[in-house]
């Protein structure tokens, strides 16, 4: 069976960023975790949650621009 949780450092590899990043992320509870003593675990399920939703509200951004550069252009094309 697969633990459910992850160290900060392994963390901070699945996501490809730095372990000082990590656990300032940890920290701010940007990233989630729950606490046993000194030691921060990240459940999977949550991480993984977090970055499906990152990730959304990411494209959803970008989509927006585009789609605000895009009616920008053709208002422009028109008038």
């Amino acid at each position: 069976m697969e633990k459910q949780t992850l160290t900060v450092a392994e963390a901070a590899r699945v996501m490809g960023i730095g372990l000082t990043k990590a656990y300032e992320s940890v920290r701010s509870g940007r990233i989630p975790s729950v606490r046993f003593g000194r030691k921060y675990l990240i459940p999977r399920g949550a991480l993984a949650r977090m970055l499906e939703s990152e990730t959304r509200w990411v494209a959803s951004a970008v989509r927006g621009c585009f789609e605000a550069s895009d009616g920008g252009e053709r208002r422009h094309e028109d008038g």
